[in-house]
């Protein structure tokens, strides 16, 4: 899974924000904000990558366990896709 191309990270102060740009920019009709690790995995889906890899990658960064990762991994993707951010 990725991130689609049209949808940019944005930082705002000490917020992360994902905004629409080009001419599909009505198709996301709220305001997405993301916290810290949220923008992480945002930028980690800039490229394709399965939820195993998105697991390695985090636990790298930070100190937890896998199956808490799978689980909020898993919340952020159905999260994205509920906003339509995936393709």
């Amino acid at each position: 899974m990725k991130v689609k191309e049209n949808l940019k990270l944005r930082k705002i102060g000490t917020n992360y924000v994902v905004v629409p740009f080009g001419e599909k920019e009505s198709e996301l009709p709220d305001l997405i904000q993301l916290n810290e690790v949220g923008a992480f995995l945002w930028e980690q889906l800039q490229q394709e990558k399965s939820i195993d890899e998105l697991i390695k990658i985090l636990q790298n960064e930070y100190d937890v366990d896998y199956d808490t990762l799978k689980e909020d991994i898993n919340s952020f993707i159905e999260k994205c896709n509920i906003h339509n951010l995936l393709k």
